[in-house]
């Protein structure tokens, strides 16, 4: 057998071998190959590779005429072995199919880096004499960076879940009620079940306006212009500014309970995932949340754009609930 090697690169050159096993391969042969979404390399007998698709040149990062040439254990370090056997038992006679559901091994790049892949092999027999060993090559490594991403989400959700939970479950002096972005409450701790009087399952889900007083809700409202439907005390929180409250809830039972109430947003408080409520009894005797505008204590009255809407509410209204 006629083998020759490349001055300098130390290459098996096998030209005239290429030739011989490469126009079997008509065009429509050619094209199922190169639409191939794995990478398909041929090995000869000798372990050289004497084709390589269109996406074996992207995965080992060479060109077709670069890779044909190249012995099979330059590009797949751990099937030299594999392929050394299966050569010999072709040559020893023994019948010979495909190596089964496929085998991890590494590819090898010129630049040394390795990728993860799986590797099937298939013989088949040029002109009824030569033995070409099809290898199947499937690149690991996008779907392992995949899924090592999606472990680590999962781990971040969670710990982050366990935070809160943990959170929630130490602050016994606070209740403490979560919502998602648009209000919903989504976690409550021991704290809130007993303060309001409602299990977590009966209030999860609902809005957070729903424990509190609908006058209250109706009066920020009608203060702050803004539409039905809408939580006013997260449209002050999502402004950005102070939102201690005294406010009113309402149990399960339908007892008014007075409390301070603090919102926080969860993230960047103009584009927030969620917001924590924090609930304390108050013992002192409630006031007006909002008292008429002739009341001469309520500061800019005159002035209506939103922003100064919402803070003559939280200062003018503030100003006249504590003293």
């Amino acid at each position: 057998m006629r083998q020759e090697r490349d001055k300098g690169s130390g290459r098996l050159s096998i030209g005239w071998r290429r030739r011989a096993v490469l126009p079997h391969l008509d065009g429509d042969t050619r094209a199922v190959l190169d639409a191939c979404p794995d990478a398909v390399l041929g090995i000869d007998e000798d372990g050289i590779c004497v084709l390589a698709n269109v996406r074996a040149r992207g995965l080992f990062a060479r060109a077709e005429a670069d890779l044909v040439g190249t012995p099979a254990g330059e590009l797949l370090p751990d099937l030299a072995g594999a392929i050394r056997e299966l050569t010999a038992r072709r040559r020893s006679g023994e019948p010979m199919g495909p190596t089964g559901t496929g085998a991890e091994s590494l590819a090898r790049r010129p630049d040394g880096t390795t990728l993860s892949v799986r590797v099937w092999i298939a013989p088949a027999y040029t002109r009824g004499r030569e033995l070409t060993l099809y290898v199947t090559v499937h690149d690991l490594s996008e779907r392992r960076a995949v899924l090592a991403a999606r472990r680590a989400l999962l781990r971040e959700v969670a710990a982050l879940r366990d935070s809160v939970d943990a959170v929630t479950a130490a602050v016994r002096d606070r209740a403490i009620v979560l919502t998602d972005v648009e209000g919903h409450i989504t976690l409550v701790n021991r704290a809130a079940e007993k303060l309001l009087g409602y299990r977590s399952e009966d209030i999860v889900g609902k809005p957070a306006t729903a424990l509190s007083d609908p006058y209250d809700i109706d009066a920020v409202r009608e203060e702050l212009r803004l539409a039905s439907g809408v939580d006013p005390l997260l449209e002050l929180t999502r402004s950005g500014l102070p939102n201690q409250q005294r406010w009113r809830m309402i149990t399960r039972d339908g007892e008014v309970r007075s409390v301070t109430l603090v919102i926080t947003a969860i993230g960047d408080h103009r584009d927030p995932h969620g917001f924590v409520l924090v609930i304390s009894p108050r013992r002192s005797e409630w006031e007006p949340l909002v008292k008429p505008r002739a009341s001469s204590d309520r500061l800019l009255l005159d002035l209506d754009d939103a922003e100064t809407r919402a803070l003559r509410w939280q200062v003018g209204g503030a100003s006249s609930r504590r003293r």
